[in-house]
């Protein structure tokens, strides 16, 4: 049995769970096109190390908050999926004998893809702050 209300709860839970993982990338792209335009002001007010540790600190929050949220809202869908007595999501003959990969793909793509981001924007904003302080600018 269903109840409309508490499946618009799980469905609202996922949704605020995917919005806040999107922010969370937004955020640190942000910090990265300001460290972009400032990198030389941004080594000659701080210690490097310190840049460094905040860059640092900064995407592996973004990362604790993509996963975290994963699970949030895996949590939710399987509760969704419990209380209206939808079936696990299966790919038989499209997929064929694939179909454990692409679950995994459906489920973890988005994780990976942020992650990536994530890691990414990190190495640019590492390296453009370690460039400007060598050079001094």
């Amino acid at each position: 049995m269903s109840d409309p209300a508490l499946a618009s709860y799980y469905q609202h839970r996922m949704t605020t769970a995917y919005q806040e993982q999107i922010w969370a990338v937004t955020i640190v792209g942000a910090m990265n096109a300001f460290i972009a335009s400032h990198a030389g002001a941004l080594v000659r007010s701080f210690p490097l190390w310190q840049l460094l540790a905040g860059v640092s600190l900064a995407a592996l929050g973004a990362l604790g908050i993509v996963l975290s949220r994963h699970v949030i809202f895996v949590y939710h869908d399987e509760e969704a999926r419990l209380l209206l007595a939808v079936p696990p999501m299966r790919s038989t003959h499209v997929f064929g004998e694939r179909r454990g990969l692409w679950r995994w793909l459906a489920r973890w793509s988005g994780v990976v893809f942020y992650s990536l981001i994530i890691f990414v924007l990190w190495g640019i904003a590492w390296r453009l702050l370690t460039a400007a302080s060598r050079s001094g600018t």
